[in-house]
């Protein structure tokens, strides 16, 4: 669809070498720096063939095989949040923003899910919610108001369809008040929301939540409200219930497996079964285990949990791998556009072995 990006395979994959954050802002920076910043259609285009070009060259690299799951997902991870600055930078351009006296760069970006867990795969959507904290001698309701002007034109350029395609799908239902919430949140108003009105799944999927752009300060009291609700105390029971209970409501929603094809990520034993255990393993233990609660990777997650003996050390090894080998699956039929539905005959030992981790902890039989 977008013979232009085609250049990208002019050098050959095998010379292909993972690169830094630092080094895709650089190219990226440099790319956008040739468009007039007051042309915002060439800019957007250009972010468009960066994104295309960039995980072409990444998909080349991944079908060859000589780079890891975790290279994959690193990379798709660093190359969104990337995009997601520059965008933000672009959105900052228009006149109407030039007499503002407070910086687009004061908004808060926190990724929830895959792109939070570092585990983003190809086309995935981007579970995002905005922040800000309250500037000095500036009222809270003239900054809003400014902040939310300025996320209206981020989710233009990001969202948008353009000849170059678009950018990424945003998902914005994990703010405050969900769909009916309003689109950006004081830092204040977040904390007293997770705090006192939260609902346990909103809990959860703090688990993989994670500033990826805004400032130290920031940064420094997302980290903070983030430990302390994960640490809160929860009834073991009402915990448990509220999980699994949300679980049978996600597999009725949106489980698409059929007499011959299973859904590795909505079905029982699979990727949503992987997720919901660690977030309720999180939740149940890290008031105790303060560790539990330091990073959003799923990874760092297990080998919290293994730390502490929660699981055993083969356990937290095998859950790893099984992880990796359904994200590896999900992505390559990602890659032909297809939905994640695989034979029955395909990892069902590793199905069966997740479905009974999952009933030591939570309980209840499949």
């Amino acid at each position: 669809q977008h013979p232009v990006i085609l250049d990208e395979l002019l050098d050959p994959i095998s010379s292909y070498k993972v690169e830094s954050k630092e080094e895709i802002q650089i190219e990226l920076t440099r790319k956008v720096s040739t468009a007039n910043p007051d042309d915002l259609e060439a800019v957007m285009d250009l972010l468009r063939e960066f994104r295309q070009g960039y995980t072409l060259r990444l998909a080349a690299a991944d079908i060859a095989r000589i780079i890891s799951q975790t290279d994959v997902s690193g990379v798709l991870s660093d190359l969104a949040e990337s995009i997601l600055a520059q965008s933000l930078a672009a959105s900052a351009t228009s006149r109407q923003f030039e007499t503002d006296t407070v910086s687009p760069h004061e908004i808060g970006v926190v990724a929830y899910g895959k792109l939070g867990s570092r585990e983003l795969g190809y086309n995935s959507d981007l579970d995002l919610i905005f922040l800000f904290e309250p500037a000095i001698g500036l009222d809270e309701t003239v900054l809003y108001r400014h902040y939310s002007r300025l996320l209206q034109r981020l989710i233009h350029i990001l969202t948008t369809r353009t000849r170059a395609g678009q950018l990424y799908t945003i998902d914005m239902r994990l703010r405050p008040d969900g769909r009916s919430g309003i689109a950006i949140n004081s830092m204040e108003s977040f904390t007293n929301y997770q705090l006192h009105k939260a609902h346990p799944w909103e809990h959860q999927a703090l688990v993989r939540a994670r500033v990826i752009i805004g400032s130290e300060s920031l940064k420094k009291n997302f980290k903070k409200v983030r430990r302390q609700v994960l640490r809160l105390p929860r009834d073991e029971t009402g915990l448990r219930q509220s999980v699994v209970e949300m679980r049978e409501r996600v597999i009725e929603a949106n489980c698409r497996s059929t007499d011959t094809e299973y859904d590795l990520k909505m079905d029982r034993g699979g990727l949503l079964d992987i997720e919901f255990l660690l977030q309720y393993l999180v939740l149940r233990w890290a008031n105790q285990y303060h560790q539990l609660a330091t990073g959003p990777e799923s990874k760092t997650i297990i080998q919290a949990l293994v730390d502490v003996r929660i699981l055993e050390s083969p356990d937290g090894a095998r859950l790893a791998e099984i992880l990796e080998g359904y994200l590896k699956t999900e992505n390559a039929l990602k890659l032909q556009e297809k939905p994640a539905l695989i034979p029955y005959s395909e990892f069902s030992d590793e199905r069966k072995w997740v479905c009974s981790l999952w009933r030591r902890f939570l309980e209840r039989d499949h």
